[in-house]
């Protein structure tokens, strides 16, 4: 299990640094990375001394299973979310307070600053960013892990790709396959593309495209799997290539070697994006 007490430790270090009182994280991914918590419309305030859960009484039996030691503060019936807040804050004397901008409506920050007149606001994007940017042992368990059900998934379904199949039946087989091999869904949509559709950036599946109409079909996907997701693609042959397609092929499988021999550990992402472009 990761340790979200140290992880707010860290984060609370870097709190500290910026000279805040105290943190409103109520981006959903920050709180679940923070706490653990999966499920949805609950806060974290993070302070220097502490950090509590704000919540609401739908959830209490899922915080005991999923973070059974956090500080919790639940929101009665009739109580909104801003209300309950502004409750916490006065009643914490917080001089100032940072807040996630990016995930805070406008309309919820002026009726949170209306009830917390003596409170600064101010932002203070990317804190808990900055902390998801470096992956711990666990994160980086989990992600292989998510790369190991998609993999499992795609090994089923690659064996059935006959010319009658059409892209929707092969996108909803993956999302069935990467259930049954542990995945929560897929990362995404699959998209499934065959002949000139797979130049689409984020095409959908079609229902009256079949694989056996094109000389090749791309499959983008992904498995979310303990939290973390995995995104994959492949191209497959599914007729004869023509001497234009060959080559295209070869550029693009140079230009892969090439970025994989840039990956190693401190690698300058641009860098490793300009040894593929060549």
């Amino acid at each position: 299990m990761p340790d979200y007490e140290l992880r707010r430790d860290k984060l609370r270090k870097l709190l500290a640094k910026a000279k805040g009182d105290a943190l409103l994280v109520t981006s959903e991914h920050n709180v679940t990375y923070l706490t653990g918590f999966t499920g949805d419309s609950s806060y974290v305030l993070l302070k220097r001394d502490g950090e509590v859960l704000i919540t609401d009484m739908r959830y209490t039996t899922q915080l005991e299973e999923e973070c059974p030691d956090l500080k919790l503060e639940i929101r009665p019936p009739g109580t909104k979310m801003h209300e309950e807040l502004a409750k916490l804050i006065n009643s914490n004397r917080l001089g100032n307070l940072a807040i996630e901008a990016g995930a805070m409506t406008v309309s919820f920050c002026e009726k949170l600053k209306e009830g917390c007149k003596q409170t600064t606001f101010g932002t203070s994007e990317g804190l808990v960013e900055e902390l998801r940017e470096v992956k711990d042992n666990e994160e980086i368990a989990a992600i292989r892990y998510a790369i190991k059900v998609a993999q499992s998934a795609f090994a089923v379904i690659r064996p059935a790709l006959r010319p009658d199949r059409t892209e929707k039946e092969v996108g909803d087989e993956l999302e069935y396959q990467i259930r049954l091999f542990g995945g929560v869904c897929g990362s995404f949509p699959a998209i499934v593309g065959a002949g000139a559709r797979a130049a689409l950036p984020h095409g959908r599946p079609k229902e009256d495209v079949r694989l056996g109409d094109s000389e090749f079909v791309l499959i983008d996907w992904g498995a979310k799997a303990r939290l973390y997701c995995s995104d994959l693609t492949r191209v497959l042959v599914t007729g004869k290539l023509s001497p234009k397609l060959l080559n295209v092929y070869g550029v693009l499988l140079k230009a892969q070697l090439a970025a994989i021999d840039c990956i190693r550990s401190g690698a300058v992402l641009k860098d490793v994006d300009a040894a593929a472009r060549g």
